[in-house]
């Protein structure tokens, strides 16, 4: 009935859509920019930063089943 179908979408949401949302989602560039410091000799070397995104993996947790019953 109307809960199987909750369960089921909720399912589904998991299995499949979360991933389809990272698999769209674009990898995250981040370059700091140096910063002003006036009368010291700047050692600022550029490094950048990239977030790719991957398989999404999702397990359970017991701990806060625990913590729920506690």
């Amino acid at each position: 009935g109307l809960v199987r179908q909750q369960l089921d979408s909720f399912d589904e949401f998991i299995q499949n859509t979360m991933q389809e949302i990272v698999d769209e989602s674009a990898d995250i560039e981040i370059r700091p920019e140096s910063q002003h410091n006036p009368g010291n000799q700047s050692d600022f070397a550029e490094v950048l930063t990239l977030i790719a995104w991957k398989k999404l993996k999702l397990k359970p947790s017991l701990n806060s089943m625990d913590e729920i019953r506690n």
